[in-house]
């Protein structure tokens, strides 16, 4: 979606700032959670980082082990800042870790994401 078919829904879009040509906005709305969302002038909305505890359809988020998250999505691959999952054919899940291993966040990327961060 773009900036305009979001508030077009009644989402509220606050800005957070502006890289590489791609917006970060404070999303909220009736029935909205509380996220950052990246849109990309090219491919619309490209990311959402959900504020505070969120989990996948699947049930896995905050407070689940590597082991939860391998095991739920095969092809998982490990990064310097967390896991990579698939999510369908449209995108992954990014896990970011705590020092112990258990997953403390989870954002959604679009397989097209050119944006950074």
């Amino acid at each position: 979606m773009t900036e305009q078919e979001l508030t077009a829904e009644g989402i509220t879009l606050t800005p957070l700032k502006e890289s590489s040509g791609c917006k970060y906005y404070d999303v909220a709305g009736a029935g909205t959670p509380a996220a950052t969302a990246v849109v990309s002038p090219e491919r619309r909305v490209v990311a959402v980082k959900p504020a505070g505890s969120a989990h996948t359809p699947e049930g896995v988020g905050d407070g689940s082990t590597k082991d939860e998250v391998t095991a739920t999505y095969p092809g998982t691959s490990e990064t310097a800042s967390g896991l990579v999952s698939p999510a369908g054919d449209q995108g992954t899940y990014r896990f970011s870790l705590s020092k112990d291993g258990a997953v403390r966040s989870v954002e959604v990327h679009t397989a097209s994401h050119d944006c950074a961060g």
